[in-house]
């Protein structure tokens, strides 16, 4: 009997005494039905998933399966490379041994050759050492002659060249001696000249002096005269008040002690 969600929520039971709760009946029939249809769609999903699952597992298969064929093929190929490198290899190494063998007695005859140009090499090198000595010696008498021939030739040059020097200072001294008498008649003039000039400025300093120190007397002398009419005129001036005062006074009024005495100023005369 199959028996689908909505048959659980559709289902009703007849009543009877003392029967079950129709709610709670009613209640459990639902929960039943949500999970009883929550089931098959679990059951659906899964056997889908399966489905899903068995194609991958084909699908892996056929790779599985191809892969297999190839490991064949590829092990098939490895054994027929090997098998032909091998020939190779045997054949390359025939060749490389009598390469070898053929370079070997080329390198002993070129050996030789090389030996031999060695030796003539050397023999050219003792012959060119002997004749640059011989070189050598030639050059170092070539060179004392030449030096010996050098120093005669200084040695007149520097004789030439040191006559040449003295003249050359004997003209350059009598130049100087010539310059330096010419200076120093030259600076004689020169200081006759400022004497001359300087005596000139004193005489007419001095005159000018003078002639101040005459003005100055002169001063003097006005002044002596002027003071001299200054001191008349105070004598002048207190004779006039004692005959003032002389006039004034009673004849017997007072005693000695209270008459005035007016004194002429006592200067001393220049």
């Amino acid at each position: 009997m199959n028996v689908s969600p909505l048959d659980l929520r559709q289902q009703r039971f007849r009543t009877a005494i003392r029967g079950f709760d129709k709610v709670e009946v009613t209640s459990f029939l639902l929960a039943v039905a949500d999970d009883y249809e929550q089931a098959l769609r679990e059951a659906d999903r899964l056997r889908q998933e399966l489905n899903g699952l068995e194609g991958v597992v084909n699908e892996y298969r056929q790779h599985e399966r191809a892969l297999k064929a190839t490991l064949m093929a590829a092990q098939k190929l490895g054994d027929e490379m090997k098998a032909s490198a091998e020939e190779e290899s045997q054949r390359i190494v025939h060749e490389a041994q009598g390469r070898a063998e053929q370079l070997l007695e080329a390198g002993q005859v070129k050996l030789q050759d090389m030996e031999r140009q060695i030796e003539a090499m050397k023999q050219k090198r003792r012959d060119a050492e002997a004749s640059i000595e011989r070189l050598a010696q030639d050059a170092k008498v070539r060179a004392e002659d030449d030096a010996r021939r050098g120093m005669a030739k200084a040695e007149e040059e520097s004789r030439r060249s040191v006559a040449k020097a003295e003249d050359d200072a004997r003209r350059t001294l009598s130049k100087a001696e010539e310059d330096a008498r010419r200076a120093l008649g030259k600076a004689e003039e020169e200081s006759r000249r400022l004497v001359h000039d300087a005596q000139s400025r004193s005489e007419l300093l001095i005159e000018k002096a003078q002639e101040r120190l005459e003005d100055i007397q002169r001063q003097i002398d006005g002044l002596k005269m002027q003071r001299r009419d200054a001191e008349a005129a105070i004598e002048s001036t207190i004779h006039a008040l004692q005959s003032t005062l002389e006039f004034v006074q009673e004849p017997e009024g007072g005693d000695q002690d209270d008459k005035i005495v007016l004194h002429r100023p006592r200067h001393a005369d220049a």
